[in-house]
């Protein structure tokens, strides 16, 4: 089973939001995927923010479960796929895994799967963590495109790999 591990700052906001995004969305495609998520900022134990839960209960997700998780070399060794928020978080699992990228099949910023093209070269999602609901609800949409954008690449890498066989 694939692995993928969404990686942020504080683990409270963005990542957790692609975590139950991506595995909302994988059921929904019939996708058989590990997911999860960390942070670089390495704070442990922390419930997910207020509007992050919010958002996920409008999307028919139960967060009030959910802790955040600190980054670890062993988390990143176990995903096959690391999605990060900004470029700043890439370069800190890239240092966390001694610079080989080759350790994993996908190590990207999000917005690489973004599937407006504009936004591809972007620098990531910013951290809308202390942002008001309704620019909240927009950094939620935007992890959501890219998730889905994301999950339709890794379906089709799938189906050309099984075509390969």
């Amino acid at each position: 089973m694939e692995r993928v591990l969404f990686v942020c700052s504080g683990n409270i906001c963005r990542s957790p939001a692609g975590q139950e995004i991506c595995k909302l969305e994988a059921r929904r495609m019939g996708l058989e995927l590990e997911v999860g998520s960390c942070g670089t900022l390495r704070l442990p134990g922390e419930p997910a923010a207020p509007f992050t839960i919010k958002a996920l209960e409008e999307r028919g997700v139960d967060m009030s479960a959910f802790r955040s998780r600190a980054l670890s070399y062993f988390l990143l060794r176990e995903a096959d796929h690391i999605l990060c928020m900004e470029q700043h978080h890439l370069e800190e699992v890239l240092h966390e895994l001694g610079g080989d990228r080759d350790l994993v099949k996908t190590l990207a910023v999000i917005t690489e799967f973004h599937p407006d093209e504009t936004f591809r070269n972007d620098a990531g999602i910013y951290d809308f963590v202390r942002a008001e609901w309704p620019e909240y609800r927009e950094g939620i949409a935007e992890v959501e495109a890219c998730v889905r954008h994301f999950l339709h690449f890794l379906d089709r890498s799938a189906d050309r790999s099984s075509e390969e066989s």
